[in-house]
């Protein structure tokens, strides 16, 4: 493929509407494309290949392997779906995918997925998937080494579940900063919660704020079939003692820290 997306590939995006999720991850991403899936004309993925992690770590600090990786291998497999509706929740779109995107004139709806801090860096802590520190922590988490992210002194020193705690904040820095680009780009914006998904009530509100088709009797069965199941859920433990963690105070620290930046909300993120 070359390095210029084909006039084909160029003409089947462009009849496609893309959605892609910001979130931490551990917060629902494989439960909400499940649930996603019962909607007409709508293919829901959740971390398909070709994997944005295939070349996350290398793009934060290059943002021409993001262009390439959108140009030679995503876009290509995107175009190649039959649904009108490509949506997915991998939560490493926002990891350095998104403004190169934006730069080739292609704007994405977005849903911006929400878990409790603590829920989701407790779950990292017991998982061993540390920011900066772990191998799968640098596969498919941001680093405090990272360029754009919220600066944290000292991180090295850092307890492991601080690091996670970390990361959950700069990825909400992230949603409040994305959503803000994209309204002003006139892309349609849905917020939800984990516990939102399981709520007929809340996931109708997402169905609309995204402008989605109207789901049938048999979509609707087949969601309420399905609510209650558990999807992409992780077992295992690093044996660590995290049940004796502080976490208040952990948390406490971190916050104060990062009270202490003076940081923007709208913050740019460098590529």
């Amino acid at each position: 493929m070359s390095s210029e997306l084909t006039s084909i590939i160029k003409s089947n995006i462009q009849e496609k509407r893309l959605i892609f999720t910001v979130t931490t991850g551990r917060s629902g991403t494989g439960y909400l494309a499940e649930m996603l899936s019962f909607i007409p004309y709508v293919h829901s993925c959740h971390e398909p290949e070709p994997r944005f992690s295939n070349v996350m770590r290398w793009a934060q600090k290059d943002k021409t392997i993001a262009v390439k990786f959108w140009m030679d291998k995503k876009l290509p497999q995107i175009a190649n779906e039959n649904a009108p509706i490509y949506i997915e929740t991998s939560h490493l779109f926002c990891k350095g995918f998104i403004e190169p995107l934006l730069d080739m004139d292609i704007i994405p709806d977005l849903i911006i997925l929400t878990r409790p801090d603590r829920d989701v860096a407790k779950s990292m802590l017991r998982l061993g998937t540390i920011p900066g520190r772990t191998e799968k922590g640098l596969k498919y988490y941001l680093s405090p080494e990272d360029p754009g992210v919220l600066s944290l002194p000292n991180w090295e020193s850092l307890h492991d579940y601080q690091l996670c705690y970390w990361y959950c904040l700069e990825i909400k820095r992230r949603s409040i900063y994305y959503e803000h680009i994209l309204r002003e780009k006139n892309a349609h914006i849905a917020k939800i919660s984990l516990d939102d998904i399981k709520s007929l009530r809340s996931f109708r509100r997402m169905v609309r704020q995204l402008n989605l088709p109207r789901p049938g009797p048999l979509a609707w069965m087949r969601y309420f079939l399905n609510r209650k199941e558990k999807i992409n859920v992780k077992t295992t433990d690093n044996g660590l003692p995290y049940m004796s963690v502080n976490f208040h105070n952990l948390e406490k620290e971190i916050s104060e820290v990062i009270s202490k930046l003076n940081v923007p909300e709208f913050a740019g993120i460098r590529a």
